[in-house]
């Protein structure tokens, strides 16, 4: 893993957030362990939300964050919102 100093403190992977992660991958979620996470429903008030919460393998979230990794800058905090941006190694210099 080439970011292993970074992942550490990686928590979530939000893929989709408005007020709050509606959809992403996490380390931990209950006794769950690694998980992918969609929001599905909510109140009008958006106070409470359910979700869909699927267990995946602690490589799944590895290789996620390691391909998100090669085009956004760093993690600065535990929930991490990276953009959808990869870097082509063909224009690289």
């Amino acid at each position: 893993m080439n970011n292993e100093q970074d992942l550490s403190q990686v928590e979530i992977i939000a893929l989709e957030f408005y007020d709050g992660a509606k959809e992403g991958f996490a380390l931990s979620v209950g006794n769950l362990g690694p998980s992918y996470f969609k929001l599905i429903a909510w109140d009008e008030n958006q106070d409470q939300r359910l979700f869909v919460v699927i267990s995946i393998a602690k490589l799944i979230f590895d290789t996620i964050f390691d391909l998100l990794s090669l085009g956004n800058d760093k993690p600065v905090s535990k929930m991490w919102l990276p953009n959808w941006t990869f870097r082509n190694d063909k224009n690289a210099e």
